[in-house]
């Protein structure tokens, strides 16, 4: 973890007090270039699992839509089992801000069902173990953004529509894309 100059005790929580940090080492996690993963546990109840050592950051899907004057989407990922009926799915997203945000948005992800039914839905700030509130993203350097979005158990397989956007939680105003739609929407199979 890249910690900042004065060893202050909020340094972890501000990105802007971190230092970077970089390698050749591709097998290194590095988040956005302040901090790098040594290990991963999985919680159950009060105990923590040591997951095993994966060989390499799997790249996100890529999505490069723009939310705003400022924010990408550039990419997103979901677990690695295929989401089933009353399943918990990890949402992973990768943003970019183009230049400061003055603004703190929240993040939702809708799950709409094949005869356009909304039938589970998240919103949150960005988080990544701590959050990562929009106003203190460093600029042109990739955020992750973890969500888990619930799945009711009475959920039907088939195809369903994610999608996910940004609002002001404020206002509730959402950020929209540049041809007037304010959501990213991608498919999503759900199993038995």
């Amino acid at each position: 973890m890249g910690l900042a100059a004065g060893s202050d005790s909020d340094s972890f929580t501000d990105p802007t007090r971190r230092w970077p940090i970089t390698t050749d080492d591709d097998t290194i996690r590095l988040h956005p270039g302040h901090w790098a993963q040594l290990a991963s546990f999985e919680r159950h109840g009060p105990l923590l699992n040591h997951l095993p050592l994966v060989d390499r950051l799997t790249r996100p899907t890529p999505a490069n839509t723009q939310f705003g004057p400022s924010i990408q989407l550039t990419g997103y990922q979901f677990g690695n089992q295929p989401p089933t009926p009353g399943s918990t799915l990890p949402v992973v997203l990768e943003w970019t801000a183009s230049q400061p945000l003055t603004t703190d948005y929240t993040v939702f992800i809708h799950l709409i069902s094949p005869d356009g039914a909304l039938v589970a839905q998240s919103d949150a700030y960005p988080t990544w173990l701590t959050a990562q509130p929009t106003s203190q993203w460093p600029v042109n350097q990739p955020i992750l953004d973890s969500h888990a979005l619930t799945l009711p158990p009475n959920l039907l397989p088939g195809l369903y529509t994610l999608q996910v956007g940004l609002y002001n939680a404020q206002t509730l105003k959402r950020l929209p894309l540049p041809n007037g739609n304010d959501t990213f929407e991608t498919q999503l199979k759900i199993n038995n």
